[in-house]
């Protein structure tokens, strides 16, 4: 990625910059991967850093690896206090009909903090959860899900 030119001696260049997000949210190493995730979480404690990144988060909500699509979410949750809702959620919230049921059970985990944090949202996510069409998953699957729903309401 290239970023603006820079003098310096006379001599014009433009410095090459590395991002860092796309190659290590992108990464196939779903331990350090998930610690990576798990820092812009830590961070959006104290500081709004990411909330720049939520377009590109975004864009991930619907790549093709549950994986990846988690690791958005992760992150778009983290950084929802530094940002409206309105700008995260709908995302977050397709995760609910996800075709994997592991995460569909992780993004119910991710938005049970947040609700706790802001009651002002419950409708918006229960009116999704009453949208989720269980049948589409194992039925060693369907009691754990409704026990990730019950968890939050």
């Amino acid at each position: 990625m290239l970023s603006d030119p820079v003098s310096s001696n006379g001599l014009i260049y433009v410095p090459m910059r590395f991002d860092v997000l796309p190659c290590r949210i992108l990464d196939k190493d779903n331990v350090r991967v998930f610690d990576f995730a798990e820092n812009p979480a830590t961070l959006s404690a104290v500081s709004g850093v990411w909330s720049c990144q939520m377009d590109r988060m975004i864009s991930f909500i619907s790549h093709m690896s549950a994986f990846v699509r988690i690791r958005a979410a992760m992150i778009m949750m983290a950084q929802v206090k530094w940002t409206s809702p309105d700008n995260v959620l709908p995302y977050v919230l397709k995760l609910l009909h996800d075709e994997k049921p592991s995460a569909v059970r992780q993004c119910l985990e991710l938005l049970s903090p947040f609700l706790k944090a802001d009651p002002r949202c419950s409708d918006t996510v229960m009116s999704e959860v009453k949208n989720m069409d269980l049948s589409a998953y194992m039925d060693s699957m369907r009691p754990l899900i409704t026990n990730n729903i019950a968890e939050i309401f």
